[in-house]
């Protein structure tokens, strides 16, 4: 998306309570980049990019919406996720997204499903819950 976030100015704007409405990547007075947070929605550049809910996200595929599932542990970290893509409830070895395991600190071990997660829509929300 970006060719260094040091190149951009970030302007962040929350709600009274403390919830992440948007965020504006701004070059040169021009905004190169805005993300909304509008419920349980996320536009990019206002188009409707995913939709959260409590078991993953849905995204937009073409002209289709996917489910993804995620599989978190106690704590709320996302440890896998996956989507049945063919709808057949079996879920093989294409439709695995990605599968993370996690350093006491948060950084992330690495392993070949982290290396081949799902390109098209990284998810950015897997230590905590938090982007």
């Amino acid at each position: 998306m970006f060719q260094s976030l040091l190149d951009y100015e970030l302007h962040m704007r929350y709600a009274a309570d403390g919830t992440l409405l948007q965020r504006k990547y701004i070059q040169n007075n021009a905004v190169k980049h805005k993300v909304d947070y509008i419920a349980d929605k996320e536009y990019h550049n206002d188009t409707l990019e995913y939709i959260h809910h409590g078991q993953g996200r849905m995204i937009k595929h073409i002209a289709t919406w996917q489910y993804e599932y995620s599989i978190t542990d106690h704590l709320g970290n996302v440890r896998a996720t996956f989507c049945d893509l063919n709808g057949n409830g079996i879920i093989s070895n294409n439709e695995r997204r990605s599968r993370l395991d996690y350093y006491t600190f948060g950084l992330e071990h690495y392993n070949p499903y982290t290396a081949t997660e799902y390109s098209a829509s990284k998810n950015q929300y897997r230590y905590g819950g938090k982007n």
